[in-house]
């Protein structure tokens, strides 16, 4: 299971339908609320999701500085993100005299088994030490991921066809930054350009995204010539 994107999106649209269009969250923020949703999948998926206990049973720590490690993106506009996911009722906090913490509620879970099987860590490793702007190749992975119906017994994403307009309108990026999150995928191993015309890409996920064993030694070789 993972986050349910167009669900997220949805929460955080009927939470401002109200509100003057000056008020309303900017791009920016949407995208990093999105950013910060799939982080607190990721921690819970990490922890005991099991067949007795979903994702969206799982609190995880409100741990700023650990959501900044993992979406890429600068504390306020972590912190923005958390802001609305939680007026959006996207998150439940659970406030806490030590510590509070943060659960997806079951509403923004869904089954996605190619993105639950995506490997993040490595995959922020090789983009860190590659200097790759982190937050937007993560959004597009997850937007690839999404749309990848399966992966074959090599453990190589089914291709996958969109273009630059699909993308922009599913990680908010501008197509800049979604071009440049594109070369860096590729740069890395984490994504193999099948065709490329004008402004639609045919691509697929390599194994190295799904933590396949042979495949982190090349993560690894990748830091150590950064």
């Amino acid at each position: 299971m993972f986050v349910a994107f167009d669900t997220v999106r949805e929460l955080l649209a009927r939470a401002e339908a109200a509100l003057p269009r000056d008020q309303q969250a900017s791009d920016a923020a949407r995208r990093a609320a999105l950013g910060v949703a799939c982080a607190i999948a990721e921690i819970a998926r990490g922890t005991d999701v099991t067949a007795d206990r979903s994702l969206w049973m799982i609190e995880v720590p409100e741990d700023v500085r650990d959501l900044v490690e993992r979406t890429g993106l600068p504390v306020r506009d972590v912190r923005e993100g958390l802001r609305i996911l939680t007026e959006a009722g996207v998150l439940d906090r659970v406030v806490a005299r030590t510590a509070n913490r943060l659960r997806l509620v079951e509403e923004a879970v869904i089954s996605a088994p190619v993105l639950a099987r995506v490997a993040w860590a490595p995959l922020r490793a090789a983009l860190q030490a590659r200097g790759a702007s982190v937050a937007p190749a993560l959004a597009v992975t997850r937007a690839i991921a999404a749309r990848t119906a399966g992966i074959r017994a090599d453990h190589v994403g089914d291709p996958v066809t969109l273009t630059q307009q699909d993308l922009a309108a599913t990680t908010l990026f501008g197509r800049t930054a979604i071009v440049a999150a594109l070369r860096s995928l590729a740069a890395i191993g984490a994504l193999t350009v099948e065709a490329r015309r004008g402004t639609w890409t045919e691509c697929r996920l390599d194994p190295a995204v799904f933590g396949v064993e042979a495949f982190r030694a090349q993560f690894s070789a990748m830091r150590s010539d950064a």
